[in-house]
């Protein structure tokens, strides 16, 4: 028997989407799960729903991609040098 996860109430239609947290539960059919991506498995062919509850256990099994983050700094200096040309 599987257990009932509970999500909250239902969002209404006109709800836009939000940014939702890393690793959480969608409330959609066959319970996807937000999760962070290799930029090698971003590419025309990836399917959302593949990410979901029945094999996410073996995903936090992977390293993170998110591991080296705070290792690989960068400016935002020429952006935001940009941004004040608008």
């Amino acid at each position: 028997m599987l257990a009932r996860i509970p999500l909250g109430p239902p969002l209404a239609p006109s709800t836009p989407p939000l940014v939702g947290q890393l690793r959480s539960v969608r409330r959609r059919l066959h319970a996807p799960v937000s999760t962070p991506l290799n930029w090698s498995e971003v590419k025309p062919t990836l399917v959302p729903s593949e990410f979901n509850i029945g094999n996410f256990e073996k995903r936090l099994k992977q390293t993170s991609p998110w591991n080296d983050f705070f290792e690989n700094r960068q400016s935002l200096k020429d952006a935001m040098r940009l941004l004040k040309l608008l």
